[in-house]
């Protein structure tokens, strides 16, 4: 995560990319409602990519369009090294409480931290 800082820093994200990660179970399916907020220009996002996890019962497609040509990407489980770039490349998250907040922190990602 110390390395993706370093990137991040270097060559900044562009546009408005949002990141959501809720755990690896999301058993209240709040990555469903971070979509619809999404849908309706909550975040003004251009691009918006969730990763969930695989005991997540989310059952949204893997690519959804959002308003203004903006686009919602969901992708199962990552590894470690595959979350560090998908925080380097964001300019905000939303997260659950969990470690996730410190690996944001790390890497310097603005973030909005929910209680699922």
């Amino acid at each position: 995560f110390t390395a993706a800082r370093r990137r991040r820093e270097a060559s900044p994200p562009a546009g408005r990319r949002l990141l959501v990660t809720l755990g690896g179970a999301d058993p209240v399916g709040f990555t469903e409602r971070v979509f619809v907020w999404a849908k309706e220009g909550l975040f003004g996002a251009t691009a918006v990519q969730a990763v969930v996890g695989a005991a997540a019962r989310v059952t949204l497609p893997d690519l959804l369009p959002l308003p203004g040509g903006g686009s919602w990407s969901t992708l199962r489980a990552a590894s470690l090294a595959e979350m560090a770039a998908l925080m380097a490349s964001c300019t905000a998250a939303v997260t659950a409480g969990g470690t996730t907040c410190l690996e944001l922190a790390c890497v310097g990602v603005p973030a909005a931290v929910v209680a699922i």
